[in-house]
């Protein structure tokens, strides 16, 4: 994408700006070469990278892949955070996958998203 633009010019905040525009316009696979670009630049992953790509397939029922991008964080030593399960439990909710809602690490996020389903169901 940025050949010939100067590497100080180059950040990870401008990387994940662009992965989290591509996956709100529902472009994910956009979002996966931005992502490989920014570790060819030599660019480390954040959770601000992560997590919406890890929101962006589980919206799209892609649990495989966004479980995937979860052990890839998890490699770079990146925890999950309340963020990263909450994207994870809406979804599962959306697609009724509640089993899977228990096996999330994070008890505040599960319960936090449980409630607002409910409110939500009536």
């Amino acid at each position: 994408m940025w050949k010939n633009i100067e590497k100080l010019r180059i950040s990870e905040l401008k990387y994940n700006k662009i992965i989290s525009l591509l996956v709100e316009g529902g472009m994910m696979e956009g979002a996966m070469s931005i992502l490989q670009e920014m570790k060819i630049h030599g660019l480390k992953p954040s959770l601000d990278t992560y997590n919406p790509i890890i929101h962006g397939f589980s919206r799209e029922g892609k649990f495989g892949e966004a479980l995937c991008f979860l052990d890839e964080m998890k490699e770079f030593d990146l925890e999950p955070d309340t963020e990263t399960y909450d994207g994870l439990i809406r979804a599962y909710g959306k697609f009724k996958m509640y089993d899977e809602i228990g096996k999330c690490k994070d008890g505040v996020a599960v319960v936090l998203v449980l409630l607002a389903l409910f409110v939500i169901a009536g």
